[in-house]
């Protein structure tokens, strides 16, 4: 990957993203991104080697409101993302990781 690219997604997750416990396989995270712009989302899922999910919209939702769109990594994949980014990231998504894989503990 170009530092570029790296950069580039480095600041999408820093903004966007979550670092999760899965709920149906403990001891395993993910990493999430959730937004509306489609082509922003195709950039993240291109780079991150996933597929893109969507476009999504509640039924509920009023016709207004845009479909949004999901790149999720999980597991061991994303746990190796995680490590990767983890330097990069502020202290609270620095948290997040250390509290969905490493127990809480500072990630080295």
């Amino acid at each position: 990957m170009k530092p570029l690219d790296f950069g580039w997604l480095v600041g999408l997750i820093e903004g966007e993203g979550t670092f999760a416990k899965m709920l149906a396989n403990k001891g395993h995270g993910k990493i999430a991104l959730t937004m509306t712009d489609g082509d922003v989302m195709a950039r993240a899922a291109r780079l991150f080697g996933r597929k893109l999910q969507g476009p999504f919209r509640r039924p509920s939702a009023p016709k207004t409101r845009k479909p949004k769109y999901t790149v999720e990594i999980a597991g061991e994949p994303g746990r190796r993302w995680a490590r990767c980014l983890y330097k990069h990231l502020g202290a609270r998504r620095r948290a997040q990781i250390a509290n969905v894989w490493y127990g809480g503990t500072r990630v080295r």
